[in-house]
């Protein structure tokens, strides 16, 4: 077929050619890497040379595709019609966030628009942009790298623990002026907080219902279809109505939840999708009431003879808006912290009575079930074994010099890939050395990659999707001999890591304390990191979620059985080289309580691959330190050595010798 007139002639199909284009198109841009699950949108009847016609036509939109997303050459031109869109506006700034109407962390192209604007693409950045300057806001993980990738004449960096963007503009603007913020991009807690500080300014917040960023953007990527699944109960452990009843008290006050988060929607109703690259969620909104949710999402995503739960309404997308505007009197929950501006001020403007808690579902879902937590456990087999296979194959390959970072992260996606069950990747691999493994989420292209040569050390943080769930795994490797201070450093973050993974503590605890009990292996060494110890993880969802969120500040999270977080100490020496070990954990209950009957948690890693003895000091270690990671490989070893080849198994044997032969 030449195109896809003549495809919708020829095959009869119930749309016009515009609409199977649009929808070929939209498909072709969500994440269908693993599998043809795609097709089973196109619900008429299907022969072999329907299929065959089908994939030669998606691959040449694939080929055809000319989209516009970050150009560091292109942000000039870029920044400047945005200046004279803000002018058209009567706007002296404009904000633009990392963010969507969706409220979720990794975004889909068509919502990269600080990528597209300064070709910074972290999953932490917002820009402010006035008529003479730029800034770009970060954290300490990506400070560096805006550096490096962002026009530094354009655009200004700052972190976000030194100036606030709203401080900064406050600096700038003097003699006040007009703000432009575009609701549905910012949370309601975000759009209050910045009000109050605002008012205390001469700037004035100008409500946009539209960014003026996405009149400009020429060839911008169409907003992702992805086939949606169901997610089956047996790895879900409850069945939508049943979650529902979890909450079923609240409804003693309230009549109806909304939830923005498309993590808790698909958790809710056993649902997952492929609309972004690195994780299973289906971009949808929904209203729950105590027996029913309704379900507002692009009908197009659906296949044919999908089940879903009773109690699930499906309701078009756009539709969304017509049912919170119908909602005056009702007395309606929602998180103003996860719940995009736009949806408040249509409650209120509607009459609604707006009731605000954190989305009461959140910790049933980091609570996994038992069918998740065992679920879990077959996934990082899984995924165990690809990693062994990933490091015995680099260290032979390494000391050639012919490796690159791209290659090397290319080559960990392409043994998770041998996996049946591989659904893709859960974030895009970090594969660093040098000066690049400094910046903590470094990630290389193909246009800009160091080769790894020996003396280096290589960092490689990775991920993994498999049904079972979502794996998180970072590991440092020494190319050749390293250095006594490489050595000494890596102890250091391995004595961090261990003293997180050996502890054991009352349910209830709050996770800023276990931030400071590995942290402090490190302050003993005179060492530091900027980044949280740990986040939480989604089963088979996002690779970040909360709660938990371990880290410095108290966020109010506290720790329960069944939850899920990373254990990722590091250290960077800026120009030098980085360390980081991660491990996931399950939080565990160990049978025994404190003197207050509280019961006693303890961690359980799930990750299982070695780490670098060639970096281990084991001078610097206790005894009990070392008992540690000794049981630890051992357990690496009997979970993987019978499923890998005879080569990579004796690899895998030498790599988890007892250190305690060493001491």
């Amino acid at each position: 077929m030449k195109n896809t007139k003549e495809f919708v002639e020829h095959y009869g199909l119930a749309m016009s050619a515009k609409d199977m284009s649009d929808l070929l198109t939209a498909i072709s841009v969500a994440d269908h890497t693993r599998d043809l699950r795609w097709m089973s949108l196109f619900r008429e009847s299907r022969c072999s040379d329907f299929e065959r016609d089908l994939q030669e036509l998606m691959e040449r939109v694939r080929r055809e595709q000319r989209f516009a997303t970050g150009d560091k050459s292109a942000s000039k031109e870029r920044l400047s019609k945005l200046r004279i869109e803000m002018n058209k506006l009567g706007l002296d700034a404009l904000y633009v966030p990392h963010n969507d109407q969706f409220v979720i962390k990794f975004l889909p192209k068509c919502s990269e628009r600080v990528e597209w604007l300064t070709a910074f693409g972290g999953s932490a950045g917002e820009v402010v942009v006035t008529k003479e300057r730029a800034a770009i806001f970060t954290d300490g993980r990506y400070i560096e790298l805006v550096g490096e990738v962002t026009d530094t004449e354009l655009f200004s960096s700052y972190l976000h623990s030194e100036i606030q963007p709203l401080q900064w503009l406050n600096n700038e603007l003097r003699d006040g002026g007009t703000l432009g913020i575009a609701t549905a991009l910012h949370t309601s807690s975000w759009l209050d907080k910045a009000q109050r500080y605002l008012a205390d300014t001469g700037i004035t917040a100008k409500p946009l219902e539209e960014h003026p960023l996405d009149r400009i953007w020429a060839s911008r990527p169409p907003e992702p279809v992805g086939c949606v699944e169901a997610h089956p109960i047996d790895l879900a452990g409850r069945t939508t109505s049943e979650k529902l009843a979890l909450v079923a008290p609240l409804f003693d006050s309230v009549e109806a939840i909304f939830l923005n988060v498309p993590e808790t929607i698909c958790w809710l109703c056993n649902v997952r999708g492929a609309d972004v690259e690195t994780s299973p969620i289906i971009r949808s909104m929904a209203i729950v009431r105590k027996q029913a949710v309704d379900w507002f999402v692009d009908k197009r995503k659906l296949p044919s003879g999908i089940e879903l739960d009773p109690s699930i309404n499906v309701l078009p997308i756009q539709s969304v808006w017509e049912e919170l505007a119908k909602l005056k009197g009702t007395r309606v929950l929602f998180s103003p912290s996860q719940t995009n501006g736009r949806v408040a001020n249509t409650l209120m403007a509607a009459g609604a009575t707006m009731e605000t808690a954190a989305d009461p579902f959140r910790i049933y879902k980091a609570c996994k079930t038992e069918q998740e937590q065992e679920a879990s456990q077959r996934a990082h087999v899984k995924d165990g074994l690809a990693i062994v296979r990933f490091l015995h194959w680099f260290e032979k390959e390494a000391p050639k010099g012919e490796l690159t970072e791209f290659g090397a992260a290319q080559k960990v996606d392409e043994f998770r890939a041998l996996s049946e069950c591989f659904r893709g990747v859960s974030f895009t691999t970090n594969a660093s050395v040098g000066p690049h493994a400094a910046m903590p989420h470094y990630k290389p292209t193909a246009d800009a990659s160091c080769h790894i040569k020996m003396g280096d050390l290589f960092l490689f943080d990775s991920g993994g999707q498999y049904q079972e769930g979502t794996t998180d795994i970072t590991r440092t490797i020494a190319v050749g001999k390293p250095t006594e201070q490489m050595r000494r450093c890596y102890t250091y973050v391995l004595k961090a890591h261990i003293a997180l993974a050996s502890l054991k503590f009352p349910q209830g605890s709050r996770a800023i304390q276990l931030d400071t009990v590995g942290r402090s292996e490190l302050w003993r060494g005179g060492m530091d990191f900027d980044h949280t110890t740990g986040h939480g993880v989604g089963s088979y969802l996002s690779v970040h979620e909360a709660p938990p969120s371990v880290g410095q500040f108290d966020n109010g999270h506290k720790m329960f059985p069944g939850m899920i977080f990373s254990n990722e100490p590091g250290f960077y020496s800026p120009g030098l080289w980085g360390i980081r070990i991660e491990n996931l954990v399950l939080v565990k209950e160990t049978g025994e309580q404190d003197y207050r009957s509280r019961p006693i948690l303890e961690l359980h890693s799930l990750t299982l691959a070695p780490y670098c003895r060639a970096l281990i000091d084991t001078s610097l270690l206790t005894t009990e330190q070392i008992a540690w990671v000794d049981e630890y490989h051992l357990r690496v070893r009997e979970s993987l050595a019978n499923e890998l080849e005879e080569e990579v198994k004796s690899w895998l044997v030498d790599a988890t010798e007892p250190l305690q032969s060493a001491k």
